[in-house]
């Protein structure tokens, strides 16, 4: 009877160990090949990315698969934690996922994981977009989130995938090539005039003779006492002073080394950071090794892909064909039979004639034969009554006056879902159950290879087919049907009125056709208006994550965002969508960005970290640069086009416009000899054009958004940032920063150092003025004495430099908040969380406290 229990026993945890909650068999361990982290952390992420795909499918579809209307959330702080949380969750999938395609070597593994980041990555940003419909604001604060659910904010931090770069590294080379080869010619050609018109003076020649003099004399005083040294060094009485003092030295180092490795091994003190550096050198070297073999991998695979394509056509094509249109014959046959009519094949929009032979059930054939014979007559009427519906729905929505809205939210479906469903369905069909063990080197499947060029190659034929077959089918409707020949000509007039409609929709001639994209190019160099970005990564741009921004919100109703989000929305808004073509196909749509802040704030360091990071072209369309080069009409409207035309071939590309208020003016200046406001309609017409999938955008900078009209410049910026002035937290991160770095401290050094007092007292300083302070200090000299251990650097030496910087003061900095609390998602929060009452009476305290000013 024993063995029999345990048997029963063993069943019942094979049971449960095959069948998940999920519907998958998610508890079976994939086989783990010998390339085992980069293949075993896949496969932990992909268990997450279909349990978020089952949660997101089940808010729209039953348990039966029918479409369902999604529950609507009657709370806005729910619908914002609802949407906050799915977000930090695709956030952590996307960052586990970046990491496995660094790593992964495998071609056809890497480029399921790229289209499965891609689609992540865009799920972030529409619920991002969600998020800031809801909170009214561009940044939001989530603290109180991490807290609960155990994160840092370095866990949640939005990575820049690397195959950004990667994937067109030649092609961002050759760029750069080209761009540096027309600015040394540009260099030589000004040095050249320079030489050419130079004129001097007898003053002026007198004055370079006794600088030259000087200098002279100054070599051979330093050459003198040089030679005095020499000769002190060879006296044996200073030697011998010497080495005692070194010895000293040494020995207080060592002493001073095995008391730190002592409190380390106790755990009284961190490690230093050479070897977090070790560790991090040993990454990249790995991270390069892999490169080598993954660029090995996909030489390999392109060419057999080539190879394999020939083959399957030459060998497979030609029965395809027939066998393709056999059963489009057969099928026009069956419904002539059922219905005595020929049908009309389906439109390409639909999918052809594969969406006739895709897999249904009985009762959609039957539903798809009605609604291919039901007359138009019969929609109209009920496209109107769907319109009457909905304009009653609206007007049953609008609230009296008096009365609060009704708050009422349903997620809307998102257009990445189908795209992640097929790559999950593509992972447990291939790699799921794969046994990847014998494939040492992590070369290509062949015949996953062959699968995929086979359903590509019967693409390409279905094209073709049907449009011979459509053809085919015209003439059976003449000659076995009898249908009159008037018919084509009612098709012609449909085409004719539906091209009437469409005329806004042409395309705009070609204004250089007949010149090369490289001359485009060129011009636009030599014009100074395409510019080289400063290469500076997004962890360059320093700040602090805010700790308590769900409490500063209960007090300040719109409060600054921190330096660390201000890195965030840059991620978001800009360097993720111009990354990347699928990523910008499908997120919303953005045109055009604006960077507003204080003087010193970093907004063209922004502007740099966006066009590095994306790999994209600057195009300086400044007005004070772009005067008496393109002033005429003729010559702005060239400008436009050759912006557009190099921008969309060298995509991804930015159009930086800097000190952008002054095109909006309250007061326009009419000294002002550069016009900017000329410049705005013009830019207007051609933003509008960018649409999804064109790697453009428009980037404003100012430090005076106020002298600017509030809603002209609302309207032709669409997004805005607001880079503020460093808070505590990341005054206290750059000092501890720039200090080390200058200095060349250790983790031990910079801990001891007195860093509160020194970010209490640089409050409305600029980074700018902290980095160039630390420069000044921080001399060749002064470290060397530092670490000779003959002076102790001090907080107060840098308080004394500082003080010769202009800070930000608090009239400036007024001016500057009470422009962003007139902005329209500041207006917008403000109206739904303060009441009308309050705020009147804020609106006329300011007024009067304004009056007093002025008086």
């Amino acid at each position: 009877m024993a063995p029999k229990k345990s048997k029963k026993k063993g069943k019942k945890k094979k049971k449960s160990s095959v069948k998940s909650s999920d519907g998958f068999f998610w508890n079976i361990n994939p086989p783990i090949p010998i390339n085992a982290y980069s293949n075993r952390k896949w496969h932990e992420v992909q268990l997450d990315i279909n349990r978020m795909i089952l949660e997101e499918n089940a808010l729209f579809f039953n348990k039966k698969g029918k479409p369902k209307e999604p529950k609507p959330i009657k709370n806005r702080d729910k619908a914002f934690q609802f949407c906050v949380i799915k977000y930090l969750k695709y956030i952590l999938i996307a960052r586990r996922l970046e990491e496995c395609y660094t790593y992964m070597i495998h071609p056809q593994k890497r480029l399921l994981v790229k289209t499965c980041l891609s689609g992540i990555f865009t799920r972030i940003l529409e619920l991002k977009d969600l998020m800031i419909g809801l909170d009214d604001r561009e940044f939001q604060f989530f603290d109180d989130v991490l807290q609960d659910l155990n994160l840092t904010p370095e866990d949640v931090v939005l990575p820049i995938p690397k195959y950004f770069h990667d994937d067109r590294y030649d092609v961002y080379k050759n760029r750069e090539h080209i761009l540096l080869t027309i600015l040394q010619k540009l260099e030589t050609n000004e040095r050249t005039d320079r030489h050419s018109a130079v004129t001097m003076n007898r003053e002026q020649a007198v004055l370079l003779i006794q600088r030259h003099q000087r200098a002279y004399m100054g070599r051979i005083r330093f050459y003198q006492t040089a030679c005095k040294l020499s000769q002190m060094r060879n006296n044996y009485e200073l030697i011998r002073k010497a080495a005692d003092r070194w010895a000293c030295y040494v020995y207080k180092i060592k002493s001073k080394r095995l008391r730190e490795e002592e409190q380390q091994f106790l755990g009284m003190l961190s490690k230093p950071t050479d070897s977090m550096q070790a560790i991090l050198k040993d990454q990249e070297e790995h991270i390069a090794r892999n490169k080598k073999k993954v660029e090995d991998n996909i030489n390999s695979y392109e060419y057999d892909k080539i190879m394999l394509e020939d083959d399957i056509l030459t060998r497979e094509g030609p029965s395809m064909a027939e066998n393709l249109k056999y059963n489009i014959i057969q099928w026009l046959l069956e419904i002539k039979n059922l219905v005595g009519v020929f049908p009309d094949l389906p439109d390409e929009e639909m999918g052809g004639s594969s969406f006739l032979f895709s897999s249904k059930t009985v009762r959609q054939v039957e539903e798809d034969i009605r609604e291919m014979f039901d007359d138009n007559k019969s929609k109209k009427p009920a496209k109107k009554e769907s319109k009457k519906k909905e304009k009653k729905q609206k007007e049953t929505k609008k609230p009296k006056k008096g009365e609060e809205e009704e708050f009422e939210w349903t997620i809307p479906q998102s257009q990445v879902m189908p795209l992640l469903t097929e790559e999950k369905e593509e992972y447990m069909k291939y790699w799921f159950y794969k046994d990847d063990s014998k494939n040492i080197h992590q070369k290509h499947d062949a015949q996953i290879l062959k699968e995929a060029i086979r359903l590509k190659i019967a693409e390409q034929i279905r094209l073709e087919v049907d449009k011979l077959m459509r053809f085919e089918l015209e003439n059976m409707k003449i000659s076995i049907e009898k249908a009159p020949l008037v018919k084509k000509k009612s098709k012609k007039k449909d085409k004719k009125k539906k091209g009437g409609k469409k005329k806004k929709g042409k395309k705009e001639k070609d204004l250089t056709k007949d010149r090369t994209m490289e001359d485009l190019y060129q011009e636009l160099v030599l014009n100074e208006i395409i510019k080289k970005p400063d290469p500076i990564h997004l962890s360059e741009f320093l700040g602090a994550f805010c700790y308590s921004g769900t409490n500063t919100q209960e007090s300040n109703l719109n409060p600054l965002p921190s330096l660390a989000d201000v890195r965030r929305l840059v991620t978001e808004f800009a360097i993720l969508p111009l990354g990347s073509e699928d990523i910008h196909q499908l997120a919303p749509l953005n045109r055009s960005l604006l960077l507003a802040g204080v003087r010193g704030t970093g907004k063209k360091m922004l502007v740099n970290i966006i066009c590095h990071e994306a790999g994209a072209n600057l195009f300086d369309l400044t007005p004070t640069n772009l005067m008496g080069k393109y002033d005429s009409k003729a010559g702005m409207k060239m400008l436009m086009h050759l912006i557009m035309k190099v921008g969309k071939a060298l995509e991804p590309s930015v159009f930086w416009i800097d000190q952008c208020e002054k095109m909006f003016l309250k007061k326009k200046d009419k000294t002002d000899p550069a016009k900017p406001t000329k410049w705005v309609k013009i830019l207007n017409k051609t933003i509008k054009k960018i649409k999804n999938g064109d790697r453009m955008l428009l980037i404003g900078t100012t430090k005076r958004p106020n002298l600017a009209k509030q809603k002209s410049l609302a309207k032709f910026f669409k997004k805005t940032i607001i880079v503020p002035l460093p808070d505590y937290g990341s005054r206290y991160q750059i000092w501890q920063h720039f200090i080390g770095e200058l200095a060349g401290l250790s983790h031990y050094e910079v801990d001891n150092m007195d860093f509160s007092s020194l970010t209490k007292v640089t409050t409305g300083f600029t980074v700018n003025a902290i980095k160039e302070t630390c420069q000044d200090v921080l001399t060749k000299e002064r470290v060397d004495a530092m670490r000779n251990k003959r002076s102790v650097l001090k907080p107060i030496e840098f308080v004394y430099k500082i003080a010769c910087f202009e800070p930000i003061y608090r009239e400036e900095h007024e001016d500057f908040l009470d422009w962003y609390n007139k902005t329209p998602l500041a207006k917008k929060r403000l109206d739904r969380l303060m009441p009308s009452g309050d705020q009147g009476k804020e609106n006329k305290g300011k007024a009067k406290e304004k009056g007093k000013k002025k008086k």
